[in-house]
């Protein structure tokens, strides 16, 4: 089961990719194509079993690295609204340090 999980999540990541790619290079952006290709993205974020959560418990560094390849858009995502959480949040106002 973890396999075709797998499989399926690295079919959605390539064909996500593939179709982002097609996106930006070929047609003129539209804000849609976009968001379904982000869509892809979480698609196989949640189809990987990770081996953070526990879902998988073999070691391999073939999948750990696309483990790393498939969460990276995801992470990066959700990395990036925390930050901008924790600009919004403090002491009830905008704080931006330099």
């Amino acid at each position: 089961m973890i396999s075709v999980r797998i499989g399926l999540a690295l079919i959605v990541f390539v064909a996500a990719t593939a179709y982002l790619v097609e996106t930006l290079l070929a047609t003129p952006v539209v804000k849609t194509q976009v968001l379904l290709a982000l869509l892809g993205y979480v698609l196989a974020y949640f189809l990987w079993p990770s081996r953070r959560s526990g879902q998988r418990r073999d070691s391999s560094v073939v999948l750990d690295v696309l483990e790393i390849i498939v969460e990276l858009p995801v992470e990066v995502f959700l990395w990036l609204l925390r930050l901008l959480g924790r600009l919004f949040t403090r002491d009830g106002g905008v704080d931006i340090d330099f």
